[in-house]
């Protein structure tokens, strides 16, 4: 009788044991993927953030000098050491504002948007900016924008791939953001003195320009792999 009794103890937990893992198993929203279907979706991952970071760092760290040389009036040049902590300041609040609607909406499909946006206010307002309150404008919406690169790829990671595999996956994304950040300022440098003669800045916002598009695209080759239905969350 206590033989049986503790056979009965011991088994008890491992129902429900297997009832949790399986509980667990099915109600995880990363389904297991092919091993070469996740290996693609890596390589498009890695290949967008590291053009996205090449293109949302070029602005900061070539902006305040632009602002110097072309935008600002003599009277105003104190201004142009404030672009660069204004356009970090919106940065700091777009990091809390896109990070709460992608929530809602998905960090792919965030990241889309705001990308789409920053392209579009380098090309709106930085190509054709010809005075302070343009200046000013552009480093508060680029930066609110901008903020992207530091909150939605580590969760967008974790929808693609799943937490499990996120702290092998992560570190490999973020180096190719590393790599995109040191290409950034040398390619931006070469354009402004070779087509630009360090005065003439059109060269590298049109190509800053390209470069976040190229990006979208990239973007959006990754959301047609993860799911072709235009409205899911992802």
């Amino acid at each position: 009788m206590h033989f049986s009794a503790s056979c009965f103890l011991m088994d008890l937990p491992s129902p429900m044991a297997s009832t949790w893992r399986i509980t667990r198993s099915t109600s995880s929203p990363t389904p297991q993927r092919p091993f070469y279907h996740g290996l693609v979706l890596f390589r498009q991952q890695c290949r967008g953030f590291w053009v996205l970071v090449s293109a949302n760092y070029a602005p900061v760290m070539t902006f305040t000098t632009c602002a110097w040389l072309v935008l600002i009036p003599l009277e105003f040049l104190s201004w142009g050491a404030n672009l660069s902590s204004t356009m970090i300041a919106a940065s700091v609040l777009g990091r809390i504002a896109i990070g709460a609607l992608g929530d809602r909406v998905g960090p792919l499909n965030m990241m889309i948007f705001t990308t789409a946006a920053s392209c579009n206010s380098v090309f709106a307002l930085w190509l054709p900016s010809t005075s302070t309150s343009i200046a000013i404008a552009f480093s508060v919406i680029f930066g609110f924008f901008s903020g992207i690169v530091a909150g939605l790829p580590p969760v967008l990671t974790s929808r693609i791939f799943g937490v499990e595999r996120m702290p092998s996956i992560i570190g490999l994304v973020m180096f190719a953001g590393g790599c995109g950040f040191l290409a950034a300022t040398p390619s931006s440098g070469t354009l402004l003195s070779r087509f630009g003669n360090g005065a003439d800045f059109d060269s590298m916002i049109v190509f800053t320009g390209l470069v976040l598009a190229v990006s979208i695209i990239c973007q959006l080759s990754l959301r047609v792999a993860v799911s072709r239905r235009l409205f899911e969350k992802m």
